[in-house]
């Protein structure tokens, strides 16, 4: 719950900050979360995954926003795995850009139906939100919105086995 309220109060700093007052609407992101976690489990590389990468560009297309699709091949525990962040960067007018990012995949546990409400489901809906009201508008900050894809280990949770969309990034 505190990490929910978290979210709105950043949300609302953020869209005051760079773009003046935008309303956000935290019904909006809960039924974007709602969709996404209806699609299922999604580790990176399901059926269920790629499901959702349609629905997130398709509905980032709706919203007028410019998406790059960062796309890459990680090596995993158990082999190769294809994998994709996506970024959105909305203009402003200095050149100090304000970073929101979360992870859109869940983690895969034999014999669960782990969906993530609370972890990919609802960071990837609250951004989904933010580029609804944004990605037509110019603030003072840009605003990049990244999708993190691959947060979730494969295994075990080790510094290899895990964050490979972030740590594909940083390289």
């Amino acid at each position: 719950m505190h990490r929910a309220k978290a979210l709105i109060v950043l949300a609302g700093l953020v869209c005051t900050h760079a773009f003046g007052a935008v309303a956000f609407n935290g019904e909006s992101a809960l039924g974007f979360t709602g969709k996404l976690v209806a699609f299922g489990p999604r580790p990176a590389g399901s059926e269920a995954h790629k499901t959702m990468e349609r629905y997130l560009t398709a509905q980032l297309k709706l919203f007028g926003c410019a998406t790059e699709e960062i796309a890459w091949t990680a090596t995993t525990p158990i082999g190769p795995k294809p994998m994709k962040n996506y970024l959105v960067r909305i203009p402003g007018s200095s050149a100090r850009p304000v970073v929101l990012s979360g992870h859109y995949d869940t983690k895969w546990i034999e014999g669960s139906n782990f969906v993530g409400a609370n972890d990919g489901g609802s960071s990837a809906g609250f951004l989904l939100e933010v580029a609804r009201i944004l990605c037509r508008s110019r603030g003072a900050d840009p605003l990049w919105l990244l999708w993190l894809d691959g947060e979730e280990a494969f295994r075990q949770w080790t510094e290899t086995d895990s964050l490979y969309g972030s740590r594909y990034l940083s390289q």
